[in-house]
């Protein structure tokens, strides 16, 4: 039976690694992914789920920031 093949990981950026990346606020950030323009997973056990960290897959910020730059 063939091998199942091996995907890479997927890595995940926190807010303030996002902060960081794009020179700005962490609330500017969380204002940014508040839009929906790309997706977060929500990690943690807190209760109530929009109170949980909030992670973002690198292929995510690199399509935003891929389409932000071909739309200016």
């Amino acid at each position: 039976m063939p091998r199942a093949k091996k995907s890479a990981p997927t890595t995940f950026l926190t807010v303030a690694d996002l902060a960081e990346r794009w020179m700005l606020a962490e609330n500017t950030v969380r204002a940014t992914l508040a839009t929906g323009e790309i997706p977060v997973v929500r990690v943690g056990p807190h209760p109530d789920p929009r109170r949980r960290a909030i992670r973002v897959r690198l292929a995510d910020v690199e399509r935003h920031e891929a389409e932000r730059s071909t739309d200016q």
